[in-house]
């Protein structure tokens, strides 16, 4: 004969009233003299039907009890009413009443109780009876006390505050899987509390504090909301451990290629994503407030302050450039001249034969000059203008104007600071100007430092005329 283990145990109680005595306890475990019990066909003390190891637990649990009348045991139909609070007396009642008629054979009863979901939640329960025998007859007597329901030791393992701990061997300490709704849900309502908090303890290795995935292309492997009705409540906080150490960093695939995206939410066509840092610093992408639509937006203290429309056009208040001092466009330079390969510091002119394309200069006073190839001396380009594809790109940088060093020869007279400078015959090298009349239209600049014999590279101020 299967015997069963009480998971919570109901005293015996005194009814004065009518001199009844019942003995409860809830069921549900056996005890060491009954044979193991397949989980497969394991079923309810009162019957209610198998359950399949992938099969949900339910929220019912079997009760059985003793009911003694006048010494003697009861024969016959009773009926009860069972009820759940939250205190040992008064308190508030947790799910609704259950009322049974139950057949009681030579005292014994057995029954299976359902308050339903959400009752049993980690705090303590007591369970009140009310009973009348025989069944339709006289009004019911409430049994006193109320009985606590007590856990079992494993079942303490979730009670609030409790601590799963162990190595699962590679897997999941605890594992939550909902074939429809949310699996697992953390909340608190402390004002300083966490929904969910998670903690990799290990001070080496990549480990994460919380890790999501989904298996789904329209889904989020993690996603944050805040619902807070007034004030600006955060969606997402993050920080770095060091001043210095990224607070947010966005990989893409775990290819070569990773290239990290931000993006707004596809389901709002006019979505922003908006970069606010503590000394007033804005900066919109996707702007779609009031005037013309922009893709990016930088503002200080209300004011735009730098911004790119949807055309290109860029518009700044102040533009300072570091990287360089000159002003270029790309140019094509021909390479097929012998002994004549272009390099940073060469004056070029237009080449006549070839339009839109330049070839390095060897006629003095030459009115096609047009500029000097950026780059030599340790100066490099500070704004390189061109449009790809187009007649108006090009291998090279020439400077049409700033300050650039180019490639001087002095044998034609001493270059002073100051001295006008233009073409000379000897290939890619300027030279100062001593024929004013000649050098109307072929002038390329001033020099900046001087050169007094031989060739050499001097710093020249571009001004095409």
């Amino acid at each position: 004969m299967r015997k069963w283990l009480p998971l919570f145990i109901f005293g015996v109680v005194l009814l004065t009233l009518t001199s009844l005595i019942v003995g409860a306890r809830i069921v549900g475990a056996q005890d060491d003299n009954s044979a193991l019990v397949d989980p497969a066909y394991e079923g309810s003390v009162s019957g209610a039907g198998a359950r399949s190891p992938e099969a949900g637990v339910g929220t019912a649990f079997s009760y059985q009890g003793r009911l003694d009348q006048d010494g003697m045991p009861v024969n016959g139909s009773c009926d009860f009413k069972f009820s759940l609070f939250n205190e040992a007396t008064g308190g508030s009642q947790q799910g609704n009443t259950q009322s049974k008629t139950i057949q009681v054979s030579d005292g014994l009863f057995s029954e299976s109780l359902n308050f339903g979901s959400g009752v049993f939640s980690g705090s303590s329960r007591w369970l009140e009876i009310e009973v009348r025998c025989p069944s339709g007859s006289g009004s019911y007597v409430k049994l006193s006390p109320r009985e606590e329901i007590l856990a079992i030791p494993y079942a303490l393992s979730l009670r609030p505050g409790a601590e799963v701990e162990g190595d699962a061997g590679g897997g999941s300490v605890l594992k939550a899987t909902a074939t429809s709704g949310d699996a697992l849900t953390g909340q608190t309502n402390s004002t300083s509390g966490k929904g969910v908090q998670g903690t990799a303890r290990t001070y080496t290795g990549v480990n994460y504090g919380v890790f999501g995935f989904t298996d789904s292309y329209q889904g989020y492997g993690g996603y944050f909301y805040n619902k807070g009705s007034s004030g600006n409540g955060v969606g997402l906080y993050a920080r770095g451990s060091q001043d210095n150490a990224p607070d947010i960093v966005v990989g893409g695939n775990s290819d070569a290629d990773d290239n990290g995206i931000i993006s707004t939410s596809p389901n709002y066509s006019s979505s922003d994503l908006v970069l606010r840092s503590n000394d007033s610093v804005r900066i919109d992408l996707d702007y779609d407030g009031g005037g013309e639509d922009a893709d990016f937006y930088v503002s200080a203290g209300g004011e735009t302050i730098f911004k790119v429309d949807e055309s290109g056009l860029t518009t700044v208040e102040v533009l300072e450039i570091t990287g360089g001092a000159d002003l270029s466009e790309q140019f094509d330079v021909r390479t097929d001249q012998p002994h004549l390969k272009p390099e940073p510091g060469m004056v070029v002119s237009i080449d006549a034969v070839n339009p839109g394309k330049l070839l390095v200069s060897s006629n003095a006073y030459d009115r096609t000059v047009a500029g000097v190839i950026s780059g030599a001396g340790g100066v490099q380009t500070g704004m390189l203008m061109g449009h790809d594809g187009t007649i108006a790109d090009g291998d090279y940088p020439v400077a049409l104007t700033g300050r650039v060093y180019v490639w001087a020869d002095a044998s034609y007279g001493a270059i002073q600071p100051g001295d006008l400078l233009t073409t000379s015959n000897t290939p890619g090298h300027a030279m100062v100007v001593t024929d004013y009349q000649n050098a109307q239209g072929a002038i390329l600049g001033k020099a900046m430092t001087g050169l007094e014999h031989g060739e050499g590279l001097i710093l020249v101020l571009v001004s095409l005329q």
